[in-house]
């Protein structure tokens, strides 16, 4: 530099750029589904203040505020300008879930009743995971597991799910199931009973219950026989004396037994006094019978095998002989000679 004087001064003077302002910032994303709630908090270090902003965002965001709140998820830019016309720029992300939370399920049915072969298995989706389950059910039942399994007791099942964040705002998401059993299988007998040492009874059976489409798979044994051979059919005939065991069968294979004990049908038994006549050629011989136990029975005397002679339990005014006498059960048709 030269004064009017011709002096002069010289000195060395820098000029540097300016670097745009620095940004840093900090986000919190989308709790739950469908809520705006996500924010930005800018921080901007530089040659100012004042600056001016210019954010833009999904579906037509724009804003000249340095701090965002109320946000949508998605993909923001800010544009920054210090005083000195120097300017930087920053894409942000605002995560969040993309679906609501929703419960997809299977059920398995229980296939017997009283089994445990009852199952609701569940898939969550949407939301953030990790989730909160609680189920409820009948007679108090309550579980923390996401799958139910070896269930027993057929009724409503409900499941309440929230995801990490408490989602859904309004409450937890609930679905209600129902567990079913087939009614039990109920075997009504029916027994005609055989008569005395004999093998002519016949035993009949009445099935309810289950499930079955056309008939049930009925087997017949008898315990106190291993090699008795085996029936395949509602009813079983020439039963004598004996424990006998059927097993009817659905079309799930679910089954139930009932044993029927057939005992003897003993005869009544007979005791009888007589007295002989007193002299040779009388009638005046009798026979007190005595029939036990008490019942209405069916009389039968003969004379020597001659035929009938008298249907009466006790005789009177008999000659010298010999005397046979058949006593029936007028219910049960069992005899005794």
């Amino acid at each position: 530099m030269t004064d009017d004087n011709g002096c002069t001064e010289s000195a060395n003077i820098t000029v540097s750029d300016s670097d745009g302002p620095t940004l840093t910032y900090s986000s919190s994303n989308i709790a739950c589904f469908g809520v705006s709630n996500g924010t930005i908090d800018l921080t901007v270090v530089g040659n100012g203040p004042p600056y001016t902003y210019s954010w833009t965002g999904p579906t037509g965001f724009s804003s000249a505020n340095e701090d965002l709140n109320g946000l949508e998820p998605g993909n923001y830019a800010v544009f920054v300008t210090d005083p000195l016309g120097c300017s930087s720029a920053e894409n942000i992300t605002v995560g969040g879930p993309n679906d609501n939370i929703q419960i997809q399920s299977t059920i398995t049915q229980m296939v017997c009743n009283s089994d445990s072969s009852g199952a609701i298995a569940i898939n969550i989706i949407g939301g953030t995971s990790p989730y909160n389950i609680n189920w409820s059910g009948p007679n108090g039942f309550t579980s923390t597991d996401e799958d139910l399994i070896d269930i027993n007791e057929p009724g409503d099942y409900t499941v309440s799910v929230t995801d990490a964040n408490g989602c859904p705002d309004t409450g937890p998401l609930t679905e209600t199931y129902s567990i079913t059993e087939p009614s039990a299988i109920i075997i009504d007998t029916n027994i005609v009973q055989p008569t005395c040492d004999s093998t002519d009874g016949i035993l009949y059976v009445t099935v309810s219950g289950g499930t079955v489409s056309g008939d049930y798979t009925y087997v017949w044994d008898d315990i106190s026989t291993p090699e008795y051979n085996k029936s395949f059919d509602d009813s079983l005939s020439e039963v004598g004396a004996g424990n006998y065991v059927i097993t009817v069968t659905d079309d799930n294979l679910c089954s139930d037994s009932v044993i029927i004990a057939i005992s003897d049908l003993n005869g009544p038994t007979l005791s009888a006094v007589s007295t002989n006549v007193d002299c040779i050629g009388d009638d005046d011989g009798t026979i007190d019978l005595t029939i036990a136990p008490i019942g209405t029975y069916n009389i039968d005397w003969d004379n020597d095998g001659t035929g009938d002679f008298d249907d009466n339990e006790d005789l009177i005014l008999l000659a010298a002989g010999s005397y046979n006498v058949v006593v029936e059960d007028a219910l049960t048709g069992v005899s005794l000679h």
